[in-house]
């Protein structure tokens, strides 16, 4: 899944250009507080928890 911080419209997910990561999509991925602060120092700002609910909602989704 890509999660991409463009400087206009701020954090996106599978969208967009700017700054951009890529994560799984298991649950381990998501939970892992290590792997949260590696996101947050690759796209050069901070999460807020409100962005975790949204993405862990996508990753439910997911098929």
């Amino acid at each position: 899944m890509k999660i991409t911080n463009d400087h206009k419209l701020g954090i996106m997910l599978n969208q967009g250009m700017g700054r951009s990561a890529y994560i799984c999509k298991s649950k381990k991925c998501y939970t892992d507080s290590k792997i949260k602060k590696k996101l947050q120092k690759a796209l050069k700002g901070i999460l807020n928890p409100e962005f975790f609910d949204i993405f862990e909602r996508e990753i439910a989704n997911y098929k």
